[in-house]
């Protein structure tokens, strides 16, 4: 039951995941996350899998663990890079609206 869980839950986070990388596909920080969104869709046949304990110590799920806390900084890198694009995308835009308002005034 709790692979079947997993599995749509990461199915449904990859379509949606897929959806927004489609649309922001042009913008160059685009293909970090989708290498994000590969490696966290890879690491969840760790989360399924089951397999006898590496040393005594290291199970599926540890290993689950250890494999998906730095995507975490990587989400992070994307969201800060995201917020920047936006900025920028937004001063451009202001900048051209303003270039255009001198000079509709200067005819």
């Amino acid at each position: 039951m709790l692979r079947q869980v997993a599995f749509y839950f990461s199915a449904l986070n990859a379509i949606s995941l897929g959806i927004h990388l489609f649309r922001i596909r042009k913008r160059p920080h685009a293909i970090g996350m989708t290498a994000m969104t590969f490696a966290l869709h890879a690491a969840i046949i760790l989360e399924v899998m089951e397999f006898t304990p590496l040393g005594g110590v290291l199970d599926a799920h540890a290993a689950w663990h250890l494999v998906t806390s730095p995507i975490n900084f990587f989400i992070y890198w994307y969201q800060v890079e995201d917020l920047l694009w936006d900025c920028y995308e937004k001063s451009l835009h202001e900048k051209m609206v303003g270039f255009q308002l001198k000079k509709k005034k200067a005819r």
